[in-house]
């Protein structure tokens, strides 16, 4: 059953809405289109996530304050999908979407989106972006399924937000291809917003200056793709892997916090 495979963290409008999504996606792969099925709702908010977090001298410490409710008074919707299945098949499959539990802000036109998986699977994963004033899925493609902490770089797959624009994504492990409520499905939601600094003052900052100032404007995707980067130009380095487990944790990712605390001890006794 859909609520014994994912573990409690998707509210059920959710889950009617990506039963629709996930068969539309599959209807367009199959027919080249994309059919609105039955008549859904979607919630709309005015409350934009905005986060403020701090990083200390040492760069390993993040404090996120609770993001600010909308202008109706109301507190933000529940943003983070988790999913994970204990079933005999999968043995404890985990899949994990990098983001807060409220809407994620950007000012990139074509950011990078960060999922964790916690070990190799054989199963077809797939990344779904919807569109929340339509419901309409803007793309879809099929992911690699490496274990750890993957990029999905919208750059390389031709994919640019809209400015103001609401939008869910999720990563979809697809364990029976006819059975959609099988499916261990994780996601978040995000939006671009337009700068409230001149970015010409990021040209005068070092790469870790940009994360602490990116995570200082409450720009959740910006700050955790500048310390994912460095990670990726300098994998071994122990003291990028704490700084960026921190930041997890704060938003309560702990599984991925301690996988990458485990990375920096492995790193460092390398060293």
């Amino acid at each position: 059953m859909w609520q014994s495979m994912i573990e409690g963290k998707m509210a059920p409008n959710n889950l009617q809405v990506f039963s629709a999504v996930r068969t539309c996606a599959f209807a367009a792969s199959l027919l080249g289109t994309c059919v609105a099925g039955a008549v859904l709702s979607f919630p709309q908010t005015a409350f934009a996530g905005r986060e403020a977090t701090k990083i200390n001298e040492s760069g390993t410490d993040v404090r996120t304050m609770v993001p600010q409710e909308d202008l109706n008074g109301l507190r933000p919707p529940k943003a983070r999908i988790e999913g994970g299945t204990r079933g005999r098949g999968s043995q404890g499959l985990l899949v994990l979407p990098l983001v807060p539990d409220h809407v994620g802000l950007t000012i990139a036109s074509q950011p990078d989106l960060y999922w964790y998986l916690s070990k190799p699977t054989a199963s077809k994963v797939m990344f779904v972006l919807v569109d929340t004033r339509s419901i309409g899925v803007v793309h879809q493609l099929t992911l690699a399924a490496q274990p750890g902490v993957q990029a999905i770089r919208f750059k390389d797959v031709g994919i640019t937000l809209e400015p103001n624009v609401l939008y869910r994504w999720y990563v979809d492990v697809v364990l029976d291809i006819d059975v959609p409520s099988r499916d261990i499905v994780s996601g978040g939601m995000i939006q671009r917003i337009e700068p409230t600094f001149s970015t010409s003052d990021l040209a005068t900052l070092s790469s870790i200056e940009a994360v602490q100032f990116y995570a200082q404007q409450g720009l959740w995707y910006d700050a955790l793709s500048s310390i994912s980067q460095l990670i990726a130009l300098a994998p071994n380095d122990p003291v990028l892997r704490r700084q960026r487990a921190s930041l997890l944790e704060q938003v309560g990712l702990q599984e991925v916090s301690e996988w990458d605390k485990l990375q920096a001890a492995t790193d460092g006794m390398l060293k």
